[in-house]
């Protein structure tokens, strides 16, 4: 198992598609590779392990004796705005509401090109903030996507794939982009060993009726 939870999904010429965790990753990529990695989106903040305390750049260098510490290179400045982009209108495009149609315009100027414009950048950076702390800001939708998978690992095990209570908790999340304490627990009995998911990022609404 990844002690990171996280795998890159790499193609190549002649052996196409392969994954492979992201220390693994490096050793098979160019030094162009490498640096591309860094832009690839991380959706995976809602998912938990005992090795969160410290990255892997620090667990590899604490393995080979390094005494220096890390360095990484500051992100670019639209990452967390295409990061946004891309959770609402690719990630969970599955889920009904969970995606935006003024966006659309912009994921298809990302998919065309791999960037987007100074005027995309401000106008998806200003719903990113418009919606921080809400139902539809990046902490609650990173958490939907993690219990989301969560929920269909869970249900594509035999012995739960007709579990009606599983399969009600799922919609209740694709209707509502939240789940209740109950069915957090419920969820959480059947993940992947050695994974566990932070739901302290689900929206919460102040009134029952604002579901």
């Amino acid at each position: 198992m990844l002690r990171s939870h996280t795998a890159y999904i790499l193609y190549g010429e002649d052996d196409g598609e392969q994954t492979f965790g992201p220390s693994c990753a490096k050793k098979v990529l160019n030094e162009a590779g490498i640096s591309a990695l860094k832009s690839v989106p991380d959706y995976t903040a809602a998912i938990t392990s005992p090795d969160d305390d410290e990255s892997l750049e620090e667990d590899e260098a604490r393995q080979q004796g390094a005494r220096e510490p890390v360095h990484r290179e500051p992100a670019a400045s639209d990452q967390q705005e295409i990061r946004y982009l891309l959770l609402r209108q690719r990630v969970l495009q599955h889920i009904p509401g969970a995606s935006y149609q003024p966006l659309e315009k912009y994921v298809l100027q990302y998919d065309q090109g791999g960037t987007l414009s100074p005027a995309a950048v401000r106008h998806v950076g200003n719903i990113m903030r418009k919606h921080d702390g809400g139902r539809y800001g990046m902490r609650s939708l990173l958490t939907v996507h993690a219990y989301d998978a969560a929920l269909a690992y869970s249900l594509s095990i035999s012995r739960l794939k007709n579990n009606k209570f599983l399969n009600d908790i799922h919609a209740y999340l694709h209707r509502h982009l939240r789940l209740t304490p109950k069915q957090i627990d419920a969820a959480d009995k059947d993940l992947p060993n050695g994974v566990s998911l932070d739901h302290a990022g689900f929206y919460v609404p102040e009134r029952p009726s604002d579901e």
